[in-house]
């Protein structure tokens, strides 16, 4: 069996901590470009210019993408063989610690979410979850999340009798109601299935997904193709100036559920998706 040791997880995690929060993705830099070529709403084509000239300057001198520095989230793919005599989570929340200490990003995190709401002025404790890999080498996700589009997000427990229309009628019209106000355009995350606790869980794993990539259900990837298309038609645009770019892709995570229920989370995040990946 190897090990790995505490210091190695933590430089890991801090850097991955760092580009996420300060290189925007490429899938997403490259669907912005394309969005501008195609916008035809003056306003919407003048936001999406200056969020391309705001990811290429924070990548340039290291700053974050967005003000909003987040809640980190940290995924382990964990393989059987591989063995660590620390704590995971003080690893993980030092990493969180040194990257927030380093660099100029808000510390974010209160530790008592009703009174007090005192900021732990480190940006932890930072979430984290931990699966079984699939294979021999150690996966590190992390994803940074803000909570602008996080409040917007919602989990609904719809009739196991709904039809897929249902469905895509309760997406659009909960991005209706909330698009302007989370920073499009958007990526929006859906989980279908699971249970209560864990479709948000699918709905926000969604966003790690490439999006030029589609679901491998066909079924599931046209459904896909219908409520990106719908809410494009909403007219909201890029920021909530109007235009037909709300959004630039909408992602199915689905997982088998109980025969009476159909658990249904909208995770929203804005064009800011912050997430960076390691193998070890």
């Amino acid at each position: 069996m190897s090990e790995i040791s505490a210091g190695i997880l933590i430089e890991n995690i801090k850097e991955l901590v760092i580009q996420a929060n300060t290189v925007l993705r490429s899938d997403i830099l490259e669907a912005l470009k394309n969005a501008q070529k195609t916008e035809d709403n003056s306003n919407g084509q003048k936001v999406l210019g200056m969020l391309i000239e705001n990811a290429a300057l924070a990548e340039r001198e290291g700053k974050p993408v967005c003000q909003d520095t987040g809640y980190v989230h940290v995924y382990f793919g964990w393989p059987a063989e591989m063995a660590i005599r620390s704590d995971l989570a003080e690893i993980v929340n030092e990493a969180v610690k040194q990257a927030y200490a380093e660099r100029p990003f808000r510390n974010s995190i209160v530790a008592d979410p009703l009174f007090e709401r005192k900021n732990t002025s480190d940006n932890t404790p930072a979430a984290f979850v931990v699966r079984p890999a699939k294979d021999r080498k150690l996966t590190i996700k992390v994803l940074i999340k803000g909570a602008g589009s996080d409040n917007s997000s919602a989990v609904f427990m719809l009739n196991p009798s709904s039809s897929s229309s249902e469905l895509v009628k309760v997406v659009v019209e909960h991005v209706k109601a909330n698009a302007a106000k989370s920073c499009p355009p958007l990526v929006v995350g859906i989980g279908i299935g699971s249970s209560f606790d864990k479709v948000a869980a699918l709905s926000k794993a969604a966003l790690f997904r490439n999006i030029n990539e589609t679901n491998k259900d066909s079924r599931y990837a046209e459904l896909e193709k219908q409520i990106l298309e719908e809410i494009n038609g909403l007219g909201v645009g890029p920021s909530g100036l109007g235009g037909k770019t709300t959004a630039l892709s909408v992602i199915i995570k689905q997982a088998p559920c109980h025969m009476a229920s159909l658990p249904v989370a909208i995770n929203l995040n804005c064009y800011a998706l912050r997430t960076a990946a390691a193998i070890i």
